[in-house]
C-alpha cells in the first residue's frame, strides 16, 4: 500500500511511504496512515492502535462483495448475493459488524422491494433492525451501522429516530455522500424536498464520481417536488436502471401521462415482487407519508401504471 500527500496549493510533494504488511494488519496500517496524514495537517490523533486481525480483515472483505454485487445489480437476485456474502462475512468474524451490516441491508432491502421473507414486508424489517441493532452493540462508532438503522426507521415509519439516527451517522463520517443521499429518503417523507435535493447535491459534490443510484433519488425527489420532466432526465442519467428502480420510473410515467411507458416500467418492477399490489403499496407507505395528499398522488400513478389493487 502506497500513500502520498500533496499541498493542493501548489502541488508540491509534502510526505509520501509504502507499506508491506500481512492482511490481517489491514486496520493497523489505515490507522497509522490516518495518524501521520493528521500530524502534518496539524492535529494529532490519540487512540489506541488497532490490533492485527484477519478475521476482521476478512469479514470486511466478505461484505464488500456483497455490497459490491447488489450495487452492480439492483435485483431481487443481487440482494440475494448480498445475503450470502453477509452470511459469510458472519462466519469469519462474528464478532466485527460487517457481516450484520449487510444482513441488515438485505432485509430491508426485501421489505422495501420484493417481499421474499414469506412476503411480509414487516417480517423483514424487524429482522433487518434485529441485525443492525446486533452491528451497533458490536461498533458503537461505526457510521455505516448507525446510518442502515436510520434506514430502518425511516422505512418504519419512524421519523423522528431516523432524523436522529440519520445526524448521528454523518456527524460520525461526514464525508460518507451514501448516507447524505440516504437521509434524503426520510426528509422527503416529511416533505423537506428541497433540503433533500441539497443533501443529494451535496452528496455530488463530494465524489465526483457518484454511484447510479444518486439519480434514481435525485429522480424521487424531483418527483415530489412535481417536475416530472427533471425526474425523467434524472433517472435516464443512470447507466443502468436496476429492475428495483423501475417502481419509481413507472411513477414519474404516469406523472408525465405516459401509460404505455409506466406499464412497461412497471412490469419490469413486478417480475421480481409480483405480490405487489396497491393494498399493500397503501400499508408499507402510510405511515411514511406525512404530506397531505402525497400517498394519495403515488397511488394514483400506481394505479395508471397497473399496479393491481
Amino acid at each position: 500500500m502506497t500513500a502520498q500527500l500533496l499541498d493542493a496549493r501548489d502541488g508540491s510533494h509534502v510526505w509520501a511511504n509504502s507499506y508491506n504488511r500481512e492482511i490481517g494488519d489491514f486496520f493497523v496500517v489505515q490507522e497509522e496512515i490516518i495518524r501521520t496524514l493528521a500530524d502534518r495537517v496539524g492535529s494529532s490523533i490519540e487512540r489506541p492502535l488497532p490490533k492485527s486481525d484477519i478475521a476482521q480483515v476478512s469479514a470486511l472483505s466478505y461484505y464488500l462483495i456483497g455490497k459490491a454485487e447488489i450495487k452492480e445489480d439492483f435485483s431481487a437476485e443481487g440482494n440475494e448475493l448480498l445475503r450470502q456474502f453477509s452470511l459469510k462475512a458472519i462466519d469469519a468474524d462474528p464478532n466485527s459488524q460487517f457481516g450484520y451490516i449487510g444482513m441488515a441491508w438485505h432485509y430491508r432491502n426485501d421489505a422495501v422491494f420484493w417481499h421474499k421473507q414469506e412476503n411480509n414486508d414487516e417480517e423483514a424489517l424487524k429482522r433487518a433492525a434485529e441485525y443492525a441493532d446486533k452491528a451497533i452493540l458490536l461498533a458503537p462508532n461505526d457510521a455505516d451501522s448507525h446510518h442502515i438503522r436510520a434506514q430502518i426507521h425511516s422505512e418504519a415509519g419512524e421519523v423522528e429516530l431516523a432524523l436522529a439516527r440519520f445526524n448521528l451517522a454523518i456527524a460520525l463520517n461526514p464525508s460518507d455522500p451514501n448516507i447524505l443521499v440516504h437521509s434524503a429518503g426520510v426528509l422527503l417523507n416529511v416533505g423537506r424536498t428541497d433540503d433533500a435535493i441539497d443533501r443529494i447535491e451535496q452528496a455530488k459534490g463530494i465524489d465526483p464520481f457518484y454511484p447510479d443510484w444518486f439519480n434514481w433519488q435525485m429522480g424521487w425527489a424531483l418527483y415530489e417536488k412535481n417536475d416530472c420532466g427533471a425526474a425523467l432526465t434524472a433517472m435516464r442519467k443512470m447507466s443502468r436502471i436496476p429492475s428495483g428502480a423501475r417502481r419509481m420510473l413507472a411513477g414519474i410515467y404516469a406523472c408525465l401521462g405516459n401509460q404505455q411507458e409506466a406499464k412497461e416500467a412497471l412490469a419490469v418492477f413486478l417480475k421480481d415482487s409480483p405480490g405487489d399490489s396497491i393494498s399493500k403499496q397503501r400499508r408499507q407507505w402510510e405511515k411514511n407519508y406525512t404530506v397531505p395528499g402525497s400517498l394519495d398522488r403515488w397511488i394514483e400513478h400506481m394505479r395508471f401504471a397497473g399496479l393491481p389493487e
